[in-house]
C-alpha cells in the first residue's frame, strides 16, 4: 500500500507540476498548504482543482460552484519524523460566495475520499487504509486579478465507524491557492 501511493503521490505531483506549463483551463488551480493537529501532527498538502463541474444544485443550496479536488498529504508526528503518513485523497468542495456578486470571501465544505498508507499517527489508530476526508473553511482571494487565494479549513479524516477503533485527525489547515 505504501509503495503504491507514494508511486501515486509522485505521478500526482509531476501532472500538478505539468499543468502549469501546459495548456489547461482559465479556473484551474494548485494549492500548496501546512497543517497542525492538537495531536501533534504537522503536515504538508499539494492539491489539484480543475474548474468548476457544470452541473445544476438544487435551490435550498443557494449557488456554490462546485469542484472536485484531488490531493496529496503528507503528515509527521511533530515528536517524532519517522512515523509519516502519505495520503492521496479526492473530495467534491461546495464554495459559496459570502460577500455578492464580486465576492472575495467563500465560504468552502466538502466530504470526499482519501486513502492513507499507515494507520497510526501522533497516537491515534485510524484503524483503515480507507479514510472520509471532510472540510469546512472559508476562502479569501486577495488578488486584484483575481487568481491568488489564502485558505483556512478544518479538516477531519476518519473512517466513519467502518472499522474500530475509530480515533479519526483533526487538522487545521492553511493553505495558498493560485489559478492557473
Amino acid at each position: 500500500m505504501k509503495t503504491l501511493l507514494r508511486a501515486s503521490g509522485k505521478g500526482l505531483l509531476t501532472i500538478c507540476l505539468g499543468l502549469t506549463g501546459a495548456g489547461v483551463a482559465s479556473g484551474d488551480s494548485l494549492s500548496l498548504a501546512g497543517s497542525y493537529s492538537p495531536s501533534k501532527v504537522v503536515g504538508g498538502r499539494l492539491s489539484y482543482r480543475p474548474d468548476p463541474l457544470p452541473v445544476g444544485l438544487p435551490a435550498w443550496l443557494g449557488r456554490p460552484a462546485l469542484f472536485l479536488e484531488f490531493s496529496l498529504n503528507t503528515w509527521v508526528e511533530s515528536r517524532r519524523d519517522d512515523e509519516a503518513v502519505t495520503s492521496l485523497a479526492a473530495s467534491p468542495v461546495l464554495q459559496w460566495p459570502l460577500s455578492g456578486e464580486e465576492a472575495s470571501l467563500f465560504l468552502e465544505a466538502g466530504i470526499g475520499l482519501a486513502l492513507i498508507d499507515f494507520i497510526q499517527i501522533g497516537g491515534r489508530d485510524l484503524s483503515s487504509h480507507f479514510q472520509f476526508e471532510d472540510r469546512i473553511g472559508v476562502s479569501w482571494v486577495y488578488s486584484d486579478n483575481q487568481k491568488s487565494s489564502i485558505n483556512l479549513n478544518i479538516f477531519h479524516y476518519s473512517n466513519a465507524g467502518i472499522k474500530q477503533p475509530n480515533q479519526g485527525l483533526n487538522l487545521l489547515v492553511l493553505g495558498w491557492q493560485r489559478r492557473l
